[in-house]
């Protein structure tokens, strides 16, 4: 319960309350929030499910079952548990280079994502869609590639209509680069 009594204190810090304020609230003593944030006492089910409803996060993440503090859908917390099933039975060689590929994706977000870049971000999902959409139909027409010169014209032909697609994604990203770096250019002269 180490992980519900640390949450419990930061949650109630966020809300700039003290033990005593939280108590009067959820119909309980100071002594018992002290105790749950202590973790000399557990609370009890329908108490646990008050105070999630109160924060506004899961049961799951009061638990530490989830770093979701509320997750947008179950099908969310699904999806998250399938990603991290898969991952712990890959060899630690592909674990590595997951990793990787994932650190290089939040690296390549990151800056628009705490700017809040609305344009990027939906040129990335363009771009990340297309690249899913392209993978899949790639891995239908090489399955049935039967290496006739009608099927191999008809590969490569998919693949130059995805080189396209992906160029075109990035030049729209070049451009609002551009287009950001003279507007920041012209405010530094005009001060």
């Amino acid at each position: 319960m180490e992980i519900f009594s640390k949450r419990l204190k930061i949650l109630r810090g966020e809300k700039e309350l003290t033990q005593e304020n939280l108590g009067d609230i959820l119909h309980k003593n100071r002594n018992s929030i002290a105790g749950y944030e202590s973790r000399n006492q557990e609370p009890d089910f329908e108490f646990l499910c008050l105070i999630a409803d109160f924060f506004d996060v899961s049961v799951d993440y009061l638990l530490g079952r989830t770093d979701i503090r509320k997750p947008t859908d179950g099908a969310t917390l699904l999806e998250e548990e399938r990603i991290k099933s898969d991952y712990r039975k890959l060899p630690a060689e592909m674990k590595a280079m997951v990793t990787d590929t994932c650190d290089s994706f939040r690296s390549l977000l990151k800056e628009d994502i705490s700017s809040q870049n609305k344009e990027h971000l939906s040129i990335y999902r363009n771009l990340f869609s297309e690249l899913q959409s392209a993978r899949e139909n790639i891995r239908t027409q090489a399955k049935s590639l039967n290496h006739t010169p009608e099927s191999v014209a008809k590969l490569f032909s998919l693949e130059q209509n995805i080189k396209e697609q992906i160029t075109k994604y990035l030049d729209q990203l070049m451009q609002l680069d551009l287009s950001s770096g003279q507007t920041k250019d012209s405010e530094k002269k005009s001060s």
